[in-house]
């Protein structure tokens, strides 16, 4: 096997099995996978193997805990920098991934389903609504807490934002203060 990511076609020719199979385990929690912004499962090698090897052990496969997750969307890199500072004083138990566009953004959000994402409501490429739109759809992100960034928002602004998904809204700049307070809260951590 020398393909870095699988799709379950290629992952049920290689143990054997009907993709249907491959599917199951995926949707059990047993063999670990992302999807794609097109909606397609992939599995990465090394958790093909760790499968096989639990499986071969005779070990009965768990689903394995993850750690939370928080997306950061933002376009300018000071920003950006900024905001994942705050994040990892502020809850420093989470894993922490950054975006600089909306296809990146997109990309991500399928691969990683996050537990909040960060989004600066004008990113590149995607308008911020579009985003939340997007996050909602899905059924393994719709869980997801969104927290809106936009510069000096208008009223019709925000409460667009809030109708298209975004839990919260904030003003650009930045008060890390209120940053911290919102994403402590979205997250039940405060």
């Amino acid at each position: 096997m020398k393909k870095e990511v699988l799709t379950t076609f290629e992952a049920s020719r290689y143990l054997n099995v009907a993709p249907k199979t491959v599917s199951n385990w995926i949707d059990a929690g047993h063999l670990k996978a992302y999807r794609t912004v097109g909606g397609h499962r992939r599995i990465r090698r090394e958790d093909l193997e760790a499968f096989i090897a639990a499986q071969q052990s005779g070990r009965r496969v768990r689903p394995a805990a993850r750690r939370r997750r928080v997306l950061v969307v933002e376009s300018e890199p000071a920003v950006l920098e900024a905001i994942l500072q705050i994040l990892r004083e502020a809850v420093p138990q989470y894993d922490l991934e950054a975006a600089h566009g909306g296809f990146e953004a997109g990309l991500k959000v399928a691969e990683n389903a996050p537990d909040l994402v960060i989004l600066d409501a004008l990113i590149p490429g995607m308008k911020g609504g579009e985003m939340c739109r997007q996050i909602r759809s899905r059924p393994e992100t719709r869980h997801a807490r969104i927290l809106a960034l936009a510069p000096h928002p208008q009223p019709e602004a925000v409460e667009e934002l809030l109708r298209q998904g975004a839990n919260r809204c904030l003003a650009k700049p930045i008060d890390p203060a209120q940053l911290r307070r919102e994403v402590t809260s979205l997250l039940g951590e405060g």
